[in-house]
């Protein structure tokens, strides 16, 4: 049986869940997410040194 991962807006937790309960969990405000969802790269900022050559 397909699983399905699915995510709350209210909530940081992702569940999986069989694809034929989607439905129910829809009607439960829960969405269907496109993929796991990491914590966003940030890019690192420079050190300035203080020379301005």
């Amino acid at each position: 049986m397909t699983r399905v991962t699915m995510r709350h807006p209210d909530l940081e937790q992702q569940i999986e869940v069989p694809e034929a309960s989607v439905p129910h969990y829809r009607a439960s405000g829960w969405q269907v997410a496109d993929a796991p969802t990491e914590p966003k790269k940030t890019a690192r900022r420079r050190r300035q040194t203080g020379d301005d050559s």
